[in-house]
């Protein structure tokens, strides 16, 4: 049996015995995955439409902007009354419903022998909705792959084969999440391979692969199959000057994804350490995001920094946005109001953030390129490439990001320059930090694991713990 030295945690794609009932369950666990991201996401529209508007409605399309709120400038007062929602009534009867999420994934599967309780498929949709629903600005996909996680640890339990059973279904109830939740299945399986399961076998990866179908069809057959950002079609790129120009863009993309890592992860330092009480920081941080979102909507007219920012992300690939002045100041406010959301103990993912700064990023970078270059026609790609970098570098997932990226906006036609874009800056920000936004918070709790399978392969993780 294959185990972790300081563990003896059987490996998560340790080689397990294919039966009916582990065929069942890889199923049940993918469809259950993919309803609880329907209702999930149902429930940040209903928080996002009480807190804002004062309606009661379970349809909220984040792909769009909104009208302005009835409360004014009422609303620098509602992410803070979402973060003392989480802090005094969620946090003291979950404590791991806040946070990031994959983080807690990775660390449970790796070095604490799985113990993610089931509860947490409760609490940790609730603390997200909150604070996502309240305006804070984050993603979706840690609390989606915690959900499916917990799922599994409520399915699955006890002994040896029934614990390599249990990392397996933890990782196809991850993946099935993510894949409902973004209309990326593809994507979401490579992350799971990239990130959770390593070394790779054939059984555990088709085993994953048909949980994460599972999740995507009902997700699919329920809310339908639309994408989730809507976007023109970029040109076919070939020729080497895509080569360069995906170089450049990688290069910059991994040094804006280090400047996202090292905000969150500063805030939270700073915060911890001078405002002891978590109800207090999260109050105060929240506040300040509050002022924030109402001082940018008067200035520009739309919310485009609550939650994951996927109307602004849209905006920015249908062209809507010309102002390098305004797409810079956007860029460089999502960054600190992730920071703030998150630093402060936040509940919420990092992949939607990276999304959104990645594309404000290409359109800076094509706004430069089509001065230089009037006749040029680089600027969705340029997007495209710089939302792939941006995602590849903070969350370590390199097939992972270009996929997903492609799959949201429907251009499976790049994914050539988009995984060339996004491998570059995965190397770019690995020579300044050599662990992602996810693995980073595991590595100060001296629980530190490569951060994802090719530097597990490269390092001969776990042989080298044993």
């Amino acid at each position: 049996m294959n185990t972790t030295a300081e563990s003896g945690t059987p490996e998560p794609s340790a080689e397990i015995r294919l039966t009916p009932g582990l065929l069942a369950l890889v199923l049940l666990v993918g469809v259950l995955a993919g309803l609880g991201a329907v209702v999930f996401t149902r429930l940040i529209a209903l928080v996002h439409n009480l807190s804002f508007y004062g309606s009661f409605s379970w349809h909220w399309s984040s792909t769009h902007f909104g009208p302005p709120s009835p409360w004014g400038w009422g609303i620098v007062l509602v992410p803070a009354l979402g973060a003392f929602v989480i802090s005094r009534a969620i946090g003291p009867s979950e404590p791991a419903a806040t946070g990031g999420g994959v983080t807690e994934v990775l660390g449970e599967i790796f070095c604490h022998r799985f113990r993610i309780h089931p509860r947490l498929a409760f609490w940790r949709p609730l603390a997200t909705a909150v604070t996502l629903g309240t305006g804070g600005s984050a993603g979706d996909e840690g609390p989606a792959m915690q959900f499916g996680a917990a799922l599994a640890a409520a399915l699955c339990c006890g002994g040896t084969e029934m614990s390599r059973q249990r990392a397996l279904l933890m990782a196809c109830g991850s993946g099935a999440g993510i894949a409902a939740m973004f209309h990326a299945p593809v994507g979401a399986w490579l992350l799971v391979l990239e990130l959770l399961l390593w070394p790779l076998r054939l059984r555990t990866a088709l085993l994953t692969l048909l949980a994460v179908s599972a999740g995507s069809w009902c997700a699919t057959a329920i809310g339908g199959g639309a994408l989730l950002l809507a976007s023109p079609l970029a040109p076919i790129t070939t020729g080497w000057s895509w080569i360069v120009l995906a170089l450049v863009i990688g290069t910059v993309g991994g040094l804006t994804s280090l400047l996202l890592i090292h905000s969150v992860n500063r805030v939270e330092r700073i915060s911890q350490s001078r405002i002891p009480r978590p109800w207090h920081r999260q109050v105060l941080a929240m506040l300040l995001l509050g002022v924030i979102l109402v001082t940018t909507y008067h200035w520009s007219g739309h919310y485009y920094l609550v939650a994951g920012s996927y109307a602004g992300t849209s905006a920015l690939l249908q062209g809507q946005l010309q102002s390098l002045v305004l797409i810079g100041v956007l860029l460089v406010l999502k960054i600190a109001a992730t920071a703030l959301t998150l630093g402060s103990g936040g509940s919420g993912g990092i992949f939607s953030p990276a999304l959104f700064v990645g594309a404000a990023l290409g359109a800076l970078l094509a706004g430069m390129l089509q001065r230089l270059d009037p006749a040029s026609d680089f600027a969705l790609v340029t997007i495209l490439c710089a939302m792939a970098a941006v995602v590849a570098a903070t969350t370590g997932g390199i097939l992972s990001a270009a996929f997903m990226v492609a799959e949201m906006t429907g251009n499976l036609g790049i994914l050539p320059v988009l995984t060339l874009a996004a491998a570059f800056a995965f190397l770019m920000r690995r020579m300044l930090l050599a662990q992602s936004y996810f693995t980073l918070p595991l590595e100060r709790r001296q629980q530190g694991i490569p951060e994802n399978g090719y530097i597990r392969c490269l390092t001969g993780y776990p042989r080298t713990r044993r």
